[in-house]
């Protein structure tokens, strides 16, 4: 068995390594899609993510293989990153490097490497991405480029980590600076955000560059000399032309949300009979539908209801999302959409499924951004994360409101209502709602949205941010079960608002769990009449 040398540039090599911080750290799903994919191509049933550190090998990512490391002085993978060419060696005992190997001549029994060094964007060889089987063979000149693509994209996850890191250390510097002045809520206020910012940059950046990055491969793959048969150039293009409307709707979504955020959104108004709107959509999503073994169904319970006036592009923009994520979480049942009236201002309808349903948690995170279920056995994501935040936004855009009903096993119902005719919107001080359940967000977007401004807030931390700069008419806050954080917060909130005159309501819990005593507060039913609630608003 030969050692493997030692690069020329080892020092500046261990220094590009550690900088990315990726060492002894814990799986991630972004890495080992990469893995498994590289075996599949390969047809191989191992496969790595291998770094190469002074004394071993560690692995990032590993299928088909227990060990999550190795010496480096038996390491294939130290051989590899001496060239940026992919290392194959089609019969490991015939080669005099490593026919005397214990990985060769015991567990777990290589025959066959191919490893593409993962070089860095400043020209270092940190480890590879390698492919190993227990019986000799070669890869086709495709297979190699797959692997070297695939190669690329690890390097692209660790600087997008990187860069990920280096954005949270440069926002964490400049809230410690600011800490002297801000209290202890304005912290928390800022650390939650500047934690979300990061959490949905970092997402929006691998949801573009991973397209990017298969676009960009397969095209220099087309650009290669070597002649490609028609079906395979065929199967490229399909892949390049899929990873495209994948990044144009990630781009559609983003804008669309920005806009919302923004109040920059223009809705229509005209005559609308949500019963043929309901139904058209149906039938475009019909075969999305019936591929998952799905019976569909549409119920007008109450014609009146469905003439109303509002905007049917996007009120058949909230259908389509909300029935293709009908069709995605149900299978071999049934998705029906629902239309009645509920008292004379709304029209509500109805998606329901007999799918996989969600727990409460799954529930109450749904609508904030990349939030999607997880269906048990699959791993895959599929679509933007962004649909149902923006379905909401068009809702409330539309003076409506939207909310979710589910049990695992049970299936769920998304259920909207709709002004049946527009109404200017509110004027006067606004209401300040913090941390509401998408159900009582609904039920206080019914009861009050006519009636005043109303603007949400994800945490009682952020009210207290807003108070320091605005006034509120009041502030309603839908509180967690005795956490004990949450408790002081209130207590806080509690006192500023008393020294404001601003009333402060606490939802009564509808699943009988125990809120907090809060001395001057008051306590409310969000479902009771609009009349009740607004004079509970008036102290």
């Amino acid at each position: 068995m030969q050692a493997p040398p030692i690069p020329d540039d080892e020092h500046q090599r261990l220094r590009a390594l550690a900088r990315y911080a990726i060492l002894d750290t814990a799986p991630e799903e972004s890495f080992d899609e990469l893995t498994a994919l590289a075996a599949e191509i390969c047809g191989t049933p191992i496969a790595l993510v291998s770094l190469v550190d002074r004394d071993r090998q560690w692995f990032k990512s590993r299928v088909g293989i227990d060990a999550l490391e190795t010496p480096r002085e038996l390491a294939f993978c130290a051989h590899a990153i001496l060239d940026d060419a992919v290392m194959e060696v089609p019969n490991a005992l015939e080669d005099p490097r490593f026919a005397d190997n214990p990985l060769v001549t015991g567990a777990p029994d290589i025959r066959f490497y191919a490893g593409a060094p993962l070089v860095t964007n400043d020209g270092h060889r940190i480890g590879t991405l390698c492919v190993i089987d227990r019986i000799p063979k070669q890869l086709t000149q495709t297979q190699l480029r797959a692997l070297r693509t695939l190669g690329r994209q690890v390097i692209d996850l660790l600087e997008l980590r990187h860069a990920a890191s280096s954005l949270a250390r440069e926002l964490l510097k400049a809230e410690g600076a600011s800490r002297s002045r801000e209290s202890a809520a304005d912290d928390a206020v800022k650390a939650d955000a500047s934690a979300e910012h990061r959490a949905f940059l970092a997402r929006v950046i691998h949801d573009l560059r991973t397209p990017l990055n298969a676009i960009l491969g397969f095209s220099e793959y087309l650009r290669e000399d070597e002649p490609i048969a028609d079906d395979e150039r065929q199967e490229i293009a399909e892949k390049i032309g899929d990873a495209g409307q994948f990044m144009l709707g990630l781009v559609n979504d983003i804008l669309d949300l920005a806009h919302l955020e923004s109040g920059e959104f223009r809705f229509n108004a005209e005559p609308i009979d949500l019963g043929a709107l309901a139904g058209a959509t149906l039938d475009g999503l019909r075969p999305l539908a019936h591929a998952g073994g799905n019976q569909t169904r549409l119920e007008v319970v109450d014609a009146a209801a469905a003439s109303i006036v509002g905007d049917g592009v996007r009120i058949r923009q909230v259908l389509a999302n909300l029935l293709s994520n009908a069709c995605k979480y149900t299978h071999d049942g049934e998705i029906r959409v629902r239309i009645s009236a509920d008292g004379d201002r709304w029209a509500r309808i109805d998606v329901v499924d007999t799918g996989i349903g969600m727990n409460d948690e799954q529930r109450r995170r749904l609508f904030r951004p990349f939030s999607q279920v997880q269906e048990a056995g699959k791993q895959s994501r599929e679509g933007t994360g962004l649909g149902l935040q923006i379905t909401r936004g068009l809702c409330e855009g539309m003076g409506g409101a939207i909310a979710v009903e589910s049990a695992p096993g049970l299936g769920t119902v998304f259920s909207v209502w709709l002004p049946r005719a527009p109404y200017p919107a509110p004027k006067g001080q606004p209401i300040a709602i913090a941390k509401g359940d998408p159900r009582v967000r609904a039920e206080l977007r019914r009861a009050l949205s006519q009636s005043a401004p109303l603007v949400f807030f994800d945490s009682i931390a952020e009210v207290l941010w807003s108070m320091v700069e605005r006034r509120w008419r009041a502030v309603i806050v839908d509180p967690s079960a005795g956490e004990a954080s949450e408790v002081e917060l209130l207590h806080a909130l509690a006192r500023l608002c008393a020294e404001g005159s601003t009333p402060l309501l606490l939802v009564d819990r509808r699943d009988g769990a125990q809120i907090p005593e809060v001395p001057a507060t008051r306590r409310v039913a969000v479902d009771e009449d609009p009349s009740a609630l607004l004079a509970a608003l008036k102290g």
